[in-house]
């Protein structure tokens, strides 16, 4: 039998994940999965096939039943958890890969309790092991930190995440500028679209379209990313304005729209401030 393979955390990005690498992993057995709500691991399972995943009722089953684990979970508390779980059995010789954005010293915290009983824990990026699921499966490309703290990979994911939060602020800006204007928000859609594309493309995409209000990525999840930034960013003596700047108006959209709220209604709260209605 090859190398088992388990997915622990089926949101937003944890569930396309796990697709793309039950579609193009070559596994050699059915992926197993885990999450909190059952209802998302069932919902996969039935879409690809029980001949290629089968969904199991906790973290310690899913842990049993793999070699290779990946974890792709919402904040740091959720991951310590999650490691807290698996780690009751016997984990010598499994290896755990973890695709969320957590702050370093969690992750170099893990890592250290993980090495203590006998396993690997990598952040993405990753090693040799890991790579025949990681380029052109589940990622485009492996950025690898050879012989270096995981927590070194999870600063350049949050400084990439620094600038996704920076284009969502600054797309949000530009519709609203461009609206008061009189100038079609979808004409500025598509020179976004042609002179930079990607998280461009994507945000100002879901703001014309009116889809800011959906919950694509909770506002919570993107404030933590953007206060861990800014504490490393603090701690190492480093200013970021524009990234501060980006935290004050999640953190009022938080306030004005609760916690799940999706992180591209800043357009909406850059509406409201210019004198637009929220909803376009």
């Amino acid at each position: 039998m090859g190398v088992r393979v388990a997915w622990i955390g089926l949101g937003n990005m944890g569930g396309g994940m796990a697709r793309n690498l039950i579609n193009k992993g070559n596994l050699g057995s059915p992926l197993v999965l885990y999450n909190r709500t059952i209802s998302r691991a069932d919902a996969l399972c039935n879409e690809v096939g029980h001949t290629k995943a089968t969904v199991v009722a906790s973290i310690v089953e899913a842990v049993e039943r793999a070699d290779l684990i990946f974890t792709s979970l919402s904040n740091d508390d959720a991951l310590k958890d999650a490691m807290e779980q698996a780690l009751q059995i016997d984990v010598a010789g499994k290896k755990f890969v973890d695709c969320s954005t957590v702050h370093p010293d969690v992750a170099n915290n893990v890592a250290a309790r993980v090495a203590n009983n006998g396993a690997d824990f990598v952040a993405m990026p990753a090693i040799d092991f890991v790579k025949p699921y990681i380029t052109g499966v589940i990622g485009r490309r492996a950025i690898e930190f050879r012989d270096e703290p995981v927590g070194k990979a999870q600063i350049l994911k949050l400084i990439a995440n620094m600038f996704i939060l920076s284009v969502n602020e600054i797309v949000a800006e530009g519709m609203t500028f461009a609206e008061k204007a009189s100038v079609d928000p979808n004409k500025l859609l598509e020179l976004l679209s042609v002179l930079f594309g990607g998280p461009y493309t994507v945000y100002g995409a879901r703001m014309v379209g009116g889809d800011y209000h959906k919950k694509e990525v909770p506002v919570e999840i993107a404030l933590k990313d953007a206060r861990h930034a800014l504490h490393i960013a603090e701690d190492v003596g480093c200013a970021i304005p524009s990234l501060d700047a980006a935290a004050k108006n999640l953190e009022a959209v938080k306030d004005q729209r609760g916690p799940t709220a999706d992180s591209s209604s800043v357009y909406g709260l850059s509406r409201t401030r210019n004198g637009l209605s929220l909803e376009n």
